[in-house]
């Protein structure tokens, strides 16, 4: 049975801590749960491949229901903030929920390395125009309209979707 302590929220969110595993055998199993869910082998075999590319000292990020995974060690103990909409309890044995603020609080320095794009960045969304939605920019590289960006290893802008890394002068450009 799923416990959650502290501060619950209306959102979709889940985050606990999971210890007796190694980073990628909890990967390997998340992913074999959203395989399972979604149907879409290839993808996730794809995702699982790129697991042996993962530089040092970064945590795990890839696309679930309706949140993105982060994963990233502390100490042995693997801090998971992700999507309750998945089964995850059907195969994981975790042991503590943590509060959904400490977790970002946690998180908030930690670099990932993304299953999906094949880079390296920051989970924190450093928005842009948030308090107007009518606000909304464009990537050069793939033409998909944002609100935000992610920071990589190096601390250079970068966009959320295809991983172009943008100069400072020129950030996103505004749609017209």
């Amino acid at each position: 049975m799923k416990t959650r302590l502290g501060f619950v929220s209306n959102s979709s969110s889940q985050s606990f801590i999971v210890r007796d595993m190694s980073l990628n055998e909890l990967v390997d199993k998340m992913l074999k749960i959203l395989q399972d869910e979604w149907h879409n082998s290839k993808e996730i075999k794809k995702w699982k491949s790129r697991l042996k590319n993962k530089p040092p000292n970064v945590g795990i990020r890839f696309p679930s229901c309706n949140y993105d995974t982060y994963i990233f060690d502390i100490d042995g103990a693997l801090h998971v903030d992700t999507c309750n909409n998945h089964l995850w309890n059907t195969e994981i044995e975790y042991y503590n929920s943590i509060d959904e603020s400490k977790m970002h609080k946690i998180m908030k320095n930690k670099l990932f390395f993304d299953l999906e794009k094949k880079t390296v960045h920051s989970n924190e969304k450093y928005f842009r125009g948030w308090e107007n939605w009518e606000n909304r920019y464009s990537c050069p590289k793939c033409n998909k309209e944002m609100y935000h960006y992610y920071l990589n290893e190096f601390g250079k802008k970068m966009c959320p979707e295809c991983g172009k890394i943008f100069s400072r002068a020129k950030l996103f450009e505004e749609k017209k």
